[in-house]
């Protein structure tokens, strides 16, 4: 299992009919085990112990495949979006298309559909898709995640030594006043190409 943090994550995915399906497989391994070695179960209670070991073992594997899921769940939504993307979506557009998309293929439950979810719902209330997309990838420390997080950064740097080598913001002052995410004058340094590029460098 991963740090703490790390692992915390995955708990949250972990519903309560897999905890009591655990449990009770937990409680039949353990029971075959005392009954085969002891030929009753009279020595359970003394044995407890182990059966927490094996149920911590169950978590452990559980949480594994919860992030495994995640990552496959992560790399089909951002194919998605990458097609979205191509196909002439704006990057805000495109994260919608695809909470849309996400809908007939996973359940309501799962993390990727609240994710997209919750990035749609973040888009209405005019948020920047830059920042929405940053949010999700520290949320979900996976190295998809990471690596999508990490190019956005690049970008935005790129973008921001571009904008303040811009003949409007030659005056100091001009540059700190006028860079932010959604000033109409450095639109064309704020738009889509460069989440674009990032969404594509995962491929």
């Amino acid at each position: 299992m991963k740090s703490g943090t790390g692992a915390s994550l995955w708990l949250q995915d972990i519903r309560k009919s897999e905890y009591i399906l655990g449990i009770l497989k937990t409680t039949a391994v353990f029971g075959v085990i005392v009954y085969v070695f002891y030929g009753s179960f009279a020595a359970a209670p003394l044995l407890i112990p182990v059966w927490f070991l094996y149920m911590r073992d169950w978590i452990t594997d559980t949480v594994k495949k919860k992030e495994q899921q995640f990552r496959e769940q992560f790399r089909d939504s951002i194919q998605q979006m990458a097609a979205a993307l191509k196909a002439g979506y704006s990057v805000e557009n495109a994260i919608r298309e695809v909470s849309r998309e996400l809908v007939p293929m996973y359940d309501k439950d799962t993390r990727i559909r609240r994710e997209y979810d919750r990035m749609a719902h973040q888009l209405d209330m005019k948020i920047p898709a830059v920042s929405v997309l940053e949010a999700f990838c520290r949320e979900n420390r996976t190295g998809g995640c990471r690596r999508l997080c990490e190019c956005i950064c690049s970008c935005k740097e790129k973008r921001r030594r571009q904008y303040y080598d811009h003949p409007k913001c030659s005056q100091n002052h001009q540059r700190e006043n006028r860079y932010r995410e959604g000033d109409s004058d450095n639109d064309g340094i704020e738009k889509n190409w460069n989440l674009k590029s990032c969404v594509q460098f995962l491929f």
